[in-house]
């Protein structure tokens, strides 16, 4: 009788232990499971073992799938995820669970992390966020490991909707979203960094970076930007806006607002997917910098420059130039006192040559006026020099002082103007 026993409770063991065998079958990734069947499945990080999805369903239509044991085989601490498919019984794909416990912040396994070799049971509650459409965890009919999770992602639950496991393995997506989409991104070479802060230090660096080049960039195209308009810019330390004062200095006002608005337009052609007008707007963009620097190295502002202004400028320039010598020097011939040998010096402004605004792009009447009557002086100093004065007062002391000032003044302004540096060297120093 005792043998008997023995006998009976080593066929229950037996059998006992054949039935946990069969049942705890191993499966790979994106292999289909069926619901409520136990399972074991080993990736590069975890070996999940004897899983179950629940069919069973709570009063909020959620379910459960339970982990007899998940052991870390790498070398190396980690959190606990896993990525896995959803399907209903056509097997076709309902949903994507991707689960992390970092960013779990719902379940008592919260930030949970395993050590190298360390095992331990689990279970991850399937709620409606992971399911497409109007399906519901009491849909499910298969299940499949998609992987480990490595990376830690969440989101992209409809990625795979409407799919076999066989297409999904082939590499497809669903048509109704799109992989570029926010939920799809691959973000892998975020997580590699988030743990030790690396990331958040290359983000830094990266603004430091670009915030100094938009300063520099905007300190050199205002430096030309006074030089020409008598005042400076904010638009020049601005995205898009340093762009349109480039162009705008470079080419002129009407340049400048047809490439502002092919910037636009090229821009929303881009998004569908037309981007030969964006590269043209961007090669003009960088001409136009490289003009930029030469015209400062040069102070030849008017290079490449297209604007009526200027050309009414110029028009004026010539008329001047060619009345203003012809008319001083017949009044001088006569007897008017007001140019009786010499320029009163109240006509003649002495200025700072670095802050004046280029003749072309500033009062033309005033500048060239001055230019003439200052010609028209010397002219007259010189005749002075030579001893015939004009005035009926014969020698003019007074105009042969004012003469040796102003030829003093003169010879020391060409002095400067042969040793002038580069406007762009001066902002440099």
């Amino acid at each position: 009788m005792k043998k008997l026993f023995v006998y009976l409770l080593l066929i229950f063991g037996v059998t006992f232990y054949w039935r946990i065998d069969v049942n705890a079958q191993d499966y790979n990734t994106k292999e289909l499971i069926p619901v409520d069947s136990a399972a074991t499945v080993s990736t590069d990080i975890f070996l999940y073992e004897d899983f179950v999805y629940n069919s069973a369903v709570d009063s909020k239509g959620n379910s459960v799938i339970t982990f007899n044991s998940i052991k870390n085989i790498s070398s190396d601490k980690e959190y606990v995820s896993i990525n896995i498919l959803l399907f209903d019984k056509d097997e076709k794909n309902i949903g994507f669970l991707t689960y992390c416990s970092k960013k779990d912040l719902d379940t008592d396994y919260s930030g949970v992390r395993l050590a190298s070799l360390q095992a331990s049971p689990f279970s991850i509650n399937v709620t409606k966020r992971y399911f497409a459409g109007n399906n519901l965890a009491g849909d499910v009919k298969y299940i499949a490991v998609y992987d480990d999770n490595k990376y830690c992602q969440i989101g992209g639950y409809t990625k795979y909707a409407g799919l076999t496991i066989s297409e999904i393995s082939n590499g497809k997506v669903s048509s109704s979203t799109s992989s570029s989409s926010s939920n799809d991104m691959d973000f892998s070479f975020l997580n590699r960094f988030s743990d030790n802060g690396m990331f958040f230090l290359i983000v830094l660096i990266v603004l430091v970076i670009v915030f100094a080049l938009f300063i520099i960039n905007g300190m050199i195209l205002n430096a030309l930007y006074k030089r020409m308009y008598a005042k400076k810019t904010v638009l020049a330390y601005l995205p898009i806006g340093c762009n349109y004062v480039s162009v705008k200095l470079s080419f002129g006002q009407m340049v400048a607002n047809i490439y502002l608005i092919g910037l636009l337009v090229s821009g929303v052609l881009s998004l569908v997917g037309i981007s030969i007008l964006l590269k043209a707007v961007n090669l003009l963009t960088i001409i136009s910098f490289v003009i930029v620097i030469v015209k400062l190295i040069t102070k030849k502002y008017d290079l490449f420059y297209y604007d009526s202004s200027i050309k009414n400028t110029n028009n004026l320039r010539n008329n001047i130039n060619n009345t203003s010598v012809t008319n001083i020097s017949n009044s001088a011939g006569s007897d008017n006192s007001f140019f009786n040998g010499q320029v009163d010096n109240s006509l003649v402004e002495e200025v700072n040559k670095d802050d004046v605004v280029d003749l072309s792009y500033s009062d033309a009447s005033g500048g060239l006026l001055n230019s003439s009557i200052q010609e028209s002086s010397n002219h007259d100093n010189l005749s002075s020099d030579s001893g015939t004065a004009i005035s009926s007062g014969g020698l003019d002391f007074n105009s042969f002082n004012s003469t040796s000032n102003t030829n003093s003044s003169s010879n020391n302004n060409t002095t400067n103007k042969n040793g002038e540096e580069s406007d762009l060297s001066k902002f440099f120093k």
